[in-house]
């Protein structure tokens, strides 16, 4: 079978940004900038990148043991975490807030509820049934009382 030039250009272009998608997958996947953190009854050990998604888009609500999901997140105002959220739902901070004020109006979800700082959201996961935090990775070392998973 004999192909056009444009053609073959355009398979090029499909494989180069299949390549890159599956690139940035990764880098989800891998990326040493954040850790999961749950409490210690959340039946996971690890979570997909699409996972993590879902749950910080109210998209995902009930873990596998039927308990409710509880999110909680750094204040946005927050750069570090404007960049894993970023990586996380691929929404800037301005269109994260957007979406979930449309959801909270259509009645169709509570946002993940925001906290200042890490002490607190860290006492937060470990106190409450079906918590889930994504925090900088810099502050493993004051996590205690919950679960640290890994992104897969």
């Amino acid at each position: 079978m004999k192909y056009s030039k444009k053609s073959h250009s355009v398979i090029k272009i499909f494989c180069v940004l299949s390549l890159c998608f599956l690139f940035q997958l990764n880098l989800n996947a891998n990326d040493s900038s954040l850790i999961v953190v749950v409490n210690s009854d959340v039946p996971i050990d690890s979570i997909t990148a699409s996972e993590l998604k879902r749950v910080f888009l109210g998209r995902k609500s009930i873990w596998s043991d039927g308990s409710q999901v509880n999110c909680y997140m750094l204040d946005l105002n927050n750069k570090t975490i404007n960049d894993i959220m970023k990586k996380i739902t691929k929404m800037s901070s301005s269109e994260f807030n957007k979406y979930w004020i449309k959801k909270v109006f259509s009645g169709s979800g509570a946002p993940p509820t925001r906290v200042k700082k890490i002490t607190n959201i860290i006492e937060k996961v470990s106190s409450n049934e079906g918590a889930i935090a994504i925090l900088p990775s810099s502050f493993i070392e004051q996590v205690k009382n919950c679960k640290v998973i890994k992104l897969k």
